[in-house]
């Protein structure tokens, strides 16, 4: 017990020392929101995720290498476990998950195909293998087209049609590899396969070889997923679409001098760049990309197009759609990037250090706990085979632990949470927020310093600054100094609030915009148009283009009252 002790002892001031350290001063940064952590260490069955899937319930279908199949509830608290020797799964190491439109639950395992029937919450006792007609018994890949009958199956050995009885197709009938990586369909309900030497498209005599943009010197490389970028969300595409005709107008009442002020470029000039974001905007859904991860880039095709293009180089694992139709993709750096945007100053997601900062706060709290506390139990038990491995400072074990790991598999819920499955790695969801401190709050300020109009008696000079209570137009208030916006703590139907260090000051609204009323949107894009400078609206606008979870630090109120709040 003594020793048990000293341990906790130990690990309590490194974390301590660790947590004291500086963190390095950003001015725009990717936030994350409703973030969990699933993993051995809180007392998940698996480290080893190898793919996951979210029904429109919002229930999540975990598959892993070695546990079987984990379900989570929607409100991510408790889960259950579907293994081979309590439920009837066929085999305990998972490859693929597919939701069929009608909530069936496929299940591609390293033996045989499995499947759970609308509702059920079960494995069926029918299951299929190499002697019903499966290609082989490893099942790599599965997907259902829209309103067909028809199962797809990528195996090992040959694509499978699952139709009453079983057709195989193998590179006889022109496929490029016969092992089938992943599947997809695209919205007119042609079939894509990826396989471990290039991409195919299926016709009805066979199969046809689909060339990809050369990248690295490699014409035809490994697929490893693929995802549509459907537009999930019309109701956001109508709130950027009235953005844009707000910002319009707010430039058309804007005075002219405050053009120039930071950016030097005439006012037609910035009118010119938004009405294209709005053009940009209303082909929204017309084309709709197709986006690969190879072991040779992200590459991207636009619906009208056969061509694919190189989004981006490098090592890519996993790919998915949000809710917007716009790619994120995976790379073996444990980070999970833009693919496909126009804009580069999108930031990447660095799952790496989300995951660290997870575990150091569950280090810290069984630190904090009692020797014997039940609930850190399996946090106990890691830490005995870290230091059983001659680790010392949990910081190294951390680094250690993420070492080789790679990110499986990708997909967002229908709320826009983002699921992030790491092979050798746990289980982490977040909303991926992009943060940007200038956009409103330059606005916000330069409206509360210089008010509405210059003075009358020489409009040249910069207005005086407006008193102290004076409550500014639409509604907004100053509530913090600009740069000095925390990580957003919570997120509740769109608004998070932030308290600030003084009980008497203000406190911060800040809005998640794709969860702002259309009136709000429309409200902050006509002030930052009128009031703001040039960068700062141009910044909100091509954000707004290329992501829409950004948030913006404006307050979307009429008086201290919390409860005057719009929520």
């Amino acid at each position: 017990m003594t020793r048990r002790v000293h341990f906790f002892a130990w690990l309590w001031s490194v974390i301590i020392v660790v947590g004291l350290a500086p963190a390095p001063a950003e001015a725009c940064f990717s936030a994350t929101c409703d973030d969990l952590y699933f993993g051995r260490i809180n007392g998940f069955p698996s480290d080893e995720i190898t793919a996951v899937a979210v029904d429109r319930k919002g229930n999540v279908f975990v598959g892993t290498e070695d546990k079987g199949l984990i379900i989570i509830a929607p409100d991510g608290r408790k889960w259950r476990q579907i293994t081979q020797k309590q439920a009837g799964l066929s085999f305990d190491a998972i490859h693929d998950i597919w939701i069929s439109p009608d909530g069936t639950v496929w299940v591609c395992t390293a033996s045989g195909l499995n499947y759970l029937p609308p509702g059920s919450g079960s494995v069926s006792s029918r299951k299929f293998f190499a002697e019903d007609g499966l290609a082989d018994n490893v099942c790599l890949s599965v997907c259902q087209r829209e309103n067909a009958s028809e199962l797809w199956v990528g195996t090992s050995r040959g694509l499978v049609k699952k139709a009453g009885g079983f057709t195989r197709y193998t590179d006889a009938h022109g496929l490029p590899a016969n092992l089938i990586q992943c599947l997809g369909t695209d919205p007119q309900g042609n079939l894509w396969i990826g396989t471990s030497d290039g991409l195919a498209k299926a016709r009805f005599a066979g199969f046809d070889k689909v060339p990809l943009e050369q990248a690295q010197g490699v014409t035809d490389p490994w697929i490893y997923a693929m995802a549509w970028g459907n537009i999930q969300d019309q109701e956001f595409l109508k709130k950027l679409k009235a953005s844009y005709a707000a910002m319009l107008r707010g430039l058309s009442q804007r005075d002219r001098r405050l053009h120039g002020v930071d950016s030097g470029r005439p006012h037609q000039e910035i009118v010119a760049e938004i009405k294209a974001l709005q053009d940009k905007a209303a082909r929204f859904g017309n084309d709709i990309p197709l986006y690969l991860a190879t072991a040779n880039g992200a590459f991207c095709k636009q619906t009208g197009s056969d061509r694919f293009e190189l989004a981006q180089p490098g090592w890519f694992t996993a790919v998915a759609s949000n809710l917007l139709g716009q790619g994120y993709g995976a790379t073996t750096d444990l980070e999970v990037i833009p693919i496909g945007f126009t804009e580069s100053f999108m930031e990447n997601f660095p799952i790496a250090r989300l995951i660290a900062d997870r575990i150091r706060a569950h280090l810290a709290a069984a630190a904090r706990a009692a020797p014997n506390d039940p609930a850190f139990a399996s946090t106990t038990a890691m830490l005995e085979e870290m230091r059983a491995a001659g680790f010392k400072d949990p910081e190294d074990w951390i680094q250690a632990f993420l070492a080789n790991k790679r990110i499986s598999d990708l997909t967002f819920s229908p709320l826009g949470q983002l699921w992030v499955a790491v092979k050798g790695g746990g289980l982490f969801r977040f909303r991926p927020i992009y943060a940007n401190h200038d956009s409103g709050a330059y606005a916000i300020q330069f409206f509360h310093r210089y008010g509405f109009s210059p003075p009358e008696d020489d409009p040249a000079a910069p207005p005086p600054p407006p008193p102290s209570d004076a409550p500014g137009a639409f509604g907004f208030k100053i509530q913090a100094p600009q740069g000095d916006y925390p990580q957003v703590p919570q997120v509740t139907r769109g608004i998070a609030l932030v308290r600030s260090l003084s009980p008497k000051a203000e406190k911060i609204w800040v809005g998640r915009w794709s969860e702002l009323s259309l009136k709000e949107c429309e409200l902050v894009s006509e002030f930052v148009a009128r009031w703001g400078f040039d960068l700062c609206l141009l910044r909100l606008a091509q954000t707004l283009a290329e992501d829409p979870y950004v948030i913006l630090p404006v307050g979307l109120i009429e008086s201290s009252d919390p409860a005057a709040v719009p929520r």
